[in-house]
């Protein structure tokens, strides 16, 4: 219905995952950030943040909140839930703190519950005099896993787990994402994504009915992020422009200008990172591109990938040894999951085609190399519409595809659910991969083949379980031992190793503990686990990590090594607790 308050020309809306200490340090900074940029009511800001209870560190909330200025400054104002009062411990008070009814803990990954919570920002803001919503501006932030973002597995669990033993949540599928937008807002202008590596033809095929422009990194993402300040800057005076003028400049080619502005101010800001400040993710390793995932350019793209998938399967005997070394010559984007620095599975679609065509394989491919260069032309009416590429990562063309070079993520549950051929519920495969079969046909084909291996590995990855005993009277301790121990094989399978035969016998293993009590139950919340041991000659490091990735150290708030984009030693300091963000206090 339409809204007593002047209609808003834009929502920028921000959806926050912060579950363990590292991204809701990062995501206090961004808050920080926000509160620098400029203020109108024609451009309303909104924080979706869903992070853990300081209070109860083992359950998470959500709240809403909203830039806005009062009295001539900036100020966070909590939009949702209202009213809560955080010294108030009785039960009415406590169902108002998060989105979620009192004992539940709130999942992002639910796209049932992110669509009731886009609802809600919509519906607040209201229309205008027309029932016309205002345009929308999506920021995702958090982790990205290629097909999802929030967390590296699919679980489909009804509401997040305990969340600082464990920092996951249910992962919003692309697809999931894509449902709640349909369903509640129906249509994003713009998507900008503070996720890793997806910048894909995966995701671009799930967002085409729902999304205009998608601006997204191909490579990681460094939690610097967006300039989120020029970007909201630019949006108010824009607005300002357009209302002086009175111009609909809501039209195809300003959100390709609007797009192209977000990516040369991200260029900039990442360009005037002194040398001391601690990102991973430097601008000449960056590549980020602005797409229309709704382009007819997309589709013809398809149907060129599903042609060429078609050809290398009916020629893979005679040469499977030429698309090995192409498959195994292009840059691993997603090198840093999974631990030790081994690649995963995704790859750009340019790369991988010239390697292809260096390598001499028989079919043809003049024809389709100008087509895709064609396609991947940056150009105001074509897909790819706005662009940065890092001047280490010219050979790439800015899109990423599914290419695994290692049986375990082939064999993987999750690969085996969503995208293999073989999925026993080929419902919920990605659109991709079901609309363009012939690609995961050739990928299982050319695995099978047991030629596509890394050129080179970087150590070996090993697996163990411990098992822990808490002890309480007049003191608490704890007893662990060794449950079970796995290896890694020359195809990344884990197998399992027979503990006695283990060159590791006797090592100290050295954790940080948060034990968190209560009258029903003992959780061990292990941080940063480290073991070091003696063995030939050699100092063996064993880490438990967490985090995307599923294979770093966090450990953000003791200077310890963070792993953020790389494993590289980021020596953040201490966590700031904001604790205005807890409850009504001004910031």
């Amino acid at each position: 219905m339409p809204t007593s308050v002047p209609p808003a020309q834009w929502i920028v809306l921000f959806i926050v995952h912060a579950a363990d200490d590292q991204s809701r340090f990062y995501s206090e900074q961004l808050f920080t950030r926000l509160l620098q940029a400029n203020s109108s009511p024609d451009v309303r800001v909104f924080v979706l943040r869903s992070t853990y209870d300081y209070a109860d560190n083992t359950r998470t909330h959500a709240h809403l909140f909203e830039i806005v200025s009062e009295y001539g400054r900036p100020k966070i104002k909590r939009v949702y839930p209202d009213g809560f009062n955080p010294l108030d411990l009785s039960k009415d008070n406590l169902a108002k703190k998060s989105f979620g009814s009192m004992g539940e803990n709130i999942n992002l990954g639910d796209p049932s519950v992110l669509q009731i919570i886009l609802n809600r920002v919509r519906d607040f803001v209201g229309t205008d005099d027309k029932g016309n919503y205002p345009k929308v501006m999506l920021f995702t932030w958090d982790h990205g896993c290629a097909f999802g973002i929030f967390d590296p597995v699919q679980y489909e669990i009804p509401t997040a787990r305990p969340i600082k033993s464990f920092p996951g949540t249910d992962m919003l599928m692309i697809r999931e994402l894509a449902n709640a937008i349909k369903h509640s807002l129906v249509k994003v202008d713009i998507l900008v994504m503070m996720n890793c590596w997806m910048q894909s033809i995966e995701t671009n095929d799930q967002l085409k009915d729902c999304v205009e422009v998608l601006v997204a990194p191909e490579t990681s993402i460094d939690w610097l992020g967006y300039d989120y300040i020029s970007i909201i800057n630019t949006l108010i005076d824009d607005s300002a422009k357009a209302k002086a003028i009175t111009l609909n400049y809501f039209n195809y080619f300003y959100l390709n200008t609007l797009a192209s502005t977000i990516i040369k101010s991200t260029n900039t800001m990442y360009r005037n990172i002194d040398g001391t400040t601690p990102i991973d993710i430097k601008l000449d390793e960056l590549v980020l591109s602005a797409t229309r995932p709704g382009s007819p350019l997309l589709q013809a793209l398809k149907e060129q990938i599903r042609g060429l998938a078609h050809s290398l399967t009916a020629n893979l005997d005679a040469d499977i040894d030429q698309v090995a070394k192409a498959r195994n010559a292009v840059y691993e984007l997603t090198q840093e999951f999974g631990g030790g620095g081994k690649p995963w599975c995704f790859i750009d679609i340019f790369e991988l085609v010239t390697k292809l065509q260096d390598n001499g394989i028989s079919f043809t491919y003049s024809a389709f190399m100008i087509d895709l260069k064609n396609t991947l032309k940056v150009d105001p009416t074509g897909f790819v519409v706005a662009q940065q590429k890092g001047k280490n990562r010219t050979s790439l063309g800015g899109l990423s595809i599914c290419f695994p070079n290692n049986k375990a993520f082939v064999n993987s549950k999750f690969y085996q659910t969503y995208y293999s051929p073989d999925s026993t519920n080929p419902d919920i495969r990605i659109s991709f991969a079901k609309t363009a079969e012939e690609w995961p046909l050739f990928i299982d084909a050319a695995i099978k083949k047991d030629k596509i291996f890394p050129s080179a590995v970087n150590g070996k990855n090993y697996s163990m379980t411990l098992t822990h005993s808490v002890h309480m009277d007049s003191d608490v301790y704890i007893t662990s031992m060794m449950g079970s121990f796995k290896e890694e094989s020359k195809d990344w399978m884990i197998v399992d190793t027979d503990i006695d035969s283990l060159p590791l016998k006797n090592f100290r293993l050295i954790c940080d503990v948060d034990l968190n009590v209560n009258k029903n139950r003992v959780r061990i919340d292990s941080l940063v686990p480290k073991c070091t041991t003696k063995m030939g000659g050699q100092v063996v490091e064993l880490s438990v990590g967490r985090g995307a990735g599923n294979g770093k150290n966090t450990g953000v708030g003791n200077g310890k090594n963070t792993g953020v984009g790389s494993g590289k030693n980021t020596g953040v300091g201490e966590l700031i607790r904001s604790y205005a963000l807890e409850d009504d206090r001004d910031v």
